[in-house]
């Protein structure tokens, strides 16, 4: 698990990182809700994205070592939580889902 320790660091290169966030905006174009939680965000999709998302959810937390992101599934949703321990992740976090000032 993260720790406040952590460096908020990416392991992808610009290009592979420029790619990966533009995923982010394809998939909350599907998202049924997102909302700020403690320390993140949580995001939800209809269930029948889920495989797509899980996916992206876990290249996600491979290559960003300080964000802890949880998957779930709650009755025909798929639930994604990204949170970090680390406050100053927030902003990052808020820009994955959406909920960040344009």
């Amino acid at each position: 698990m993260p720790t406040s320790e952590e460096p908020i660091s990416c392991t992808l290169n610009a290009q592979d990182a420029e790619a990966q966030a533009l995923e982010w905006v394809g998939l909350r174009e599907l998202a049924t809700n997102v909302v700020p939680i403690p320390s993140g965000a949580r995001m939800r999709f209809p269930a029948a994205h889920s495989a797509r998302i899980a996916d992206l959810a876990e290249r996600e937390a491979a290559c960003c070592a300080f964000l802890d992101i949880n998957t779930l599934v709650e009755a025909d949703e798929f639930v994604v939580e990204i949170t970090a321990d680390n406050p100053d992740a927030i902003g990052f976090i808020e820009l994955l889902a959406g909920l960040a000032a344009s």
